[in-house]
């Protein structure tokens, strides 16, 4: 199993920030390996990504909790890919923190995704 947990400082608002990264519309503009991303409903989202050169398509659940700045995800119908994401203010600028638990993936593939996406936001 891959733990991975990385932060970065960017300088937007929380509040600003969050309501865009939170938005399933914009995850193909930050999530790195992750080239489409339709909204089914409340929470489902299909995904298609890039899994080694294969392109892979399939649905997520997407929770986000606009309170507490926090978005989380996983697969449908698995419990070996999950993700949470969260915001925090830090002054005029925002600290954003991933974190990503997986059993298929390296520890660093799932370290470079992380960094890759921390690096996009």
């Amino acid at each position: 199993m891959a733990d991975y947990e990385a932060s970065t400082r960017v300088d937007a608002p929380a509040g600003q920030l969050f309501d865009y990264l939170a938005d399933p519309h914009n995850l193909t503009a930050y999530v790195t390996r992750l080239s489409a991303a339709e909204p089914l409903d409340d929470d489902l989202v299909r995904v298609t990504a890039d899994r080694g050169g294969a392109e892979v398509s399939g649905d997520a659940w997407v929770r986000v909790d606009a309170d507490a700045r926090s978005l989380a995800w996983g697969l449908t119908g698995s419990d070996d890919y999950s993700g949470q994401l969260e915001v925090r203010e830090d002054g005029p600028a925002s600290v954003v923190t991933v974190r990503v638990r997986t059993v298929r993936a390296a520890r660093d593939q799932v370290r470079d995704g992380v960094d890759g996406t921390l690096r996009r936001i």
